[in-house]
C-alpha cells in the first residue's frame, strides 16, 4: 500500500512539473517607452526617400501606434542598416495632429512630371482605416512637402539603437 502512494505522489510529480515545463504563455509586448502591453501594433506613418541618379539619401522611417520607430538606410545617408528608436506618446500626437490638420487623406496619390533624375519621397499614413500612400517626385503642394520634413527631423534627430546590417 505505501508503494501505490508513493508511485502515485510521484507520477502526479511528474504530470505536474511536465505542465508547467511545457506551458508557454504568450509573452506581452512591454514598449519601453511607455511601459504599456501592446496589444496591436500597426504602422501609422511611413517615409521613403528614393535615390536619383546622384548622392540622394535612400532611406525608410517607418512610425508605429506603439512610439517605436524603424529606419532603414539604404545609400548616401549617416546611417547605413537598420535602426531602432522610440517616440514619446506626446510626440505621436503632435504627428497625428499635422497629418489631420494638413489634411493629408485628401492629397493626390501622385505628385509627378515629365522630368527625370530627381528623388521621390512616398509618404504613408492610415486614412479611414487602410493606409494611404502619396508619391512625391515633383511640384507637390506645400503641406504635403511639410509633412515630409516632420517625419525627416525624427531621422536626423533621434538616437539610434542598431538592428543590423540590413538595408532592406
Amino acid at each position: 500500500m505505501r508503494f501505490f502512494k508513493t508511485f502515485i505522489a510521484f507520477t502526479a510529480i511528474i504530470l505536474i512539473s511536465s505542465f508547467f515545463a511545457n506551458a508557454q504563455l504568450k509573452p506581452k509586448s512591454i514598449n519601453p517607452q511607455f511601459g504599456i502591453n501592446s496589444i496591436k501594433v500597426k504602422l501609422l506613418f511611413q517615409l521613403e526617400r528614393t535615390p536619383c541618379y546622384g548622392r540622394c539619401p535612400d532611406d525608410k522611417i517607418s512610425i508605429y501606434s506603439n512610439g517605436r520607430i524603424i529606419y532603414t538606410g539604404r545609400r548616401f545617408t549617416s546611417r547605413l542598416g537598420t535602426y531602432q528608436s522610440y517616440i514619446s506618446s506626446d510626440s505621436l500626437n503632435d504627428i497625428r495632429k499635422q497629418f489631420l490638420s494638413r489634411n493629408f487623406c485628401a492629397f493626390d496619390s501622385e505628385y509627378t512630371a515629365g522630368v527625370t533624375d530627381l528623388p521621390s519621397n512616398c509618404i504613408s499614413a492610415i486614412c479611414a482605416g487602410s493606409i494611404k500612400r502619396v508619391m512625391d517626385y515633383y511640384n507637390a503642394p506645400e503641406d504635403l512637402r511639410k509633412l515630409e520634413a516632420t517625419l525627416i527631423r525624427y531621422i536626423n534627430t533621434k538616437r539610434w539603437r542598431k538592428l543590423s546590417n540590413k538595408t532592406e
